[in-house]
């Protein structure tokens, strides 16, 4: 059964398309790389807040209020929109009431009037006052007009999908440049302590070095860890910068506002786990870049009739009503009555090929909106497996990499009480405590490496409201 998404963009705005002409995908029965279960319950429709972040809850709510490329996507709604009614009232009668006033005066030698010129009585200056009304109809016997209204539907459907793709696009890059940031923040406060910590190895060493106890080359080496891991934290300061600076604009808002509300580092937030349990079929119906496309190609379809019809005759009623008179008196009386009607076809039988060509345009551009929607379709399969592969791989790095903190941060309270009853020296436990830092910062980037590989799979499958999905801790 072909989805209801499906069918109510077929029925609404093909010409001619059919569920059986839909373009052939090759596409498995399930994904590889995610795991398919029945649904328990589905996530709210803003998926965001399953992050539990304030600051990126409210980032999200502004930017779909102001965000410029939602404004552009609603405006192409709004202009997709016009192009119905233009394309539905061509098909009613045009109607035009006219009313004018003129005063002529005529010439003797105007070769019409030479020959009563000169008579007694002509008279040279002449007033003529008018009213009319009249109508003009193209009866739409071989659908061309009604073609053209079906292609604008279509491109309205196209531009509303645009528009919740555009919102999903809006919503996912923010919610991963915030990600982004907190964990640039936090990498600044792991390169500045690890920074510190090389820095007390050195300074303990350049002590050794003066008691004769150390060789110079130990104090060299940590000094220069120490100078390599402070160099680190110019270009995380400059990362922070950018990312506070493309979210104000992906929100709509002064550049420089983020500084002020994000500028303090936060923890990375935390969130449930999205999965789907659809087929890579469903995705058809649920992904708006999907449907956009096919409405595309549904509307390049009805082009092709529309230029099938522009190649036969075109049949036209026209008629007049109103009135003609020398003077404002009579013009109402019956005497000054006019009426004219008339009907007429209208077929060029010779156009030196444009017709033939301006069919083939039509049938090329279904050829490539077919591909398009073929393309589209493998791109969101492929999106969806490498974001499920992505978190995978991030969720099992987290947990190794979770355990070698735990036993470092063990290690390093075991050495620091060896310190103090004098079994250990600073300098192991500086050593322990540097290795620390470096794993914290690895684990940091596994953690947002599977926040963002979530947000991507979001992305992926559509966003969040849907009876497809399952949210899981």
């Amino acid at each position: 059964m072909i989805p209801y998404s499906l069918s109510l963009i077929l029925a609404s705005s093909a010409a001619s398309i059919t569920p059986a002409d839909l373009p052939v995908v090759p596409i498995a029965s399930e994904f590889t790389n995610l795991e398919s279960r029945r649904p328990v319950a589905a996530p709210e429709s803003r998926w965001w807040q399953s992050f539990n972040d304030p600051y990126l809850n409210t980032l999200i709510e502004q930017a779909l209020q102001q965000s410029f490329d939602i404004a552009e996507a609603a405006a192409r709604l709004d202009r997709a929109r016009a192009g119905i009614r233009f394309a539905a009232g061509a098909k009613l009668p045009a109607i035009a009431a006219s009313a004018d006033a003129a005063a002529v005066r005529l010439s003797k030698e105007d070769p019409e009037f030479q020959s009563v010129s000169n008579l007694p009585g002509f008279e040279r200056n002449v007033d003529r006052y008018s009213v009319s009304i009249g109508a003009s109809w193209e009866l739409d016997l071989f659908g061309r007009l009604g073609d053209r209204e079906k292609a604008a539907v279509a491109d309205t459907a196209s531009a509303s999908w645009k528009l919740e793709a555009a919102k999903l696009t809006v919503t996912t890059e923010i919610a991963q440049r915030y990600i982004t940031l907190r964990l640039l923040q936090q990498r600044n406060i792991v390169a500045e302590r690890r920074a510190f910590t090389l820095s007390e190895q050195a300074r303990l060493s350049a002590m050794r070095v003066e008691r004769g106890v150390s060789p110079a080359i130990e104090r060299d080496r940590l000094i220069a860890e120490a100078r390599i891991a402070r160099s680190s934290v110019p270009p995380l300061l400059a990362a922070i910068e950018d990312q506070m600076a493309r979210i104000d604009v992906l929100v709509g808002r002064t550049v420089g506002t983020s500084r002020e509300e994000l500028g303090e580092a936060q923890a990375l937030p935390t969130a449930g786990v999205i999965d789907l349990a659809l087929a890579p079929a469903d995705l058809l119906n649920r992904r708006p870049d999907i449907l956009a496309a096919l409405a595309s190609l549904a509307a390049q379809d009805a082009r092709v009739a529309g230029a099938h019809a522009d190649r036969l005759p075109r049949f036209n009623l026209a008629g007049l009503i109103g009135t003609i008179a020398g003077a404002i008196n009579p013009l109402f009386g019956s005497a000054a009555l006019n009426l004219q009607g008339s009907a007429g076809i209208n077929y060029t039988a010779f156009d030196g090929g444009r017709s033939r060509a301006n069919l083939d345009v039509a049938r090329a551009d279904v050829a490539s909106a077919s591909a398009i929607y073929q393309r589209t379709v493998l791109s969101a399969i492929a999106d969806v497996e490498a974001a499920a592969s992505a978190r995978a791989s991030a969720e099992r790095r987290a947990r190794d990499l979770t355990e070698a903190e735990t036993l470092l941060s063990n290690s390093l309270v075991s050495l620091q009480l060896a310190q103090s009853q004098g079994a250990a020296s600073l300098s192991d436990v500086l050593d322990v405590d540097r290795r620390l830092q470096e794993s914290r910062d690895t684990l940091v980037v596994a953690q947002a490496d599977k926040l963002l590989a979530s947000i991507a799979l979001v992305q992926a499958l559509g966003g969040g409201a849907s009876d497809g999905y399952k949210q899981t801790k």
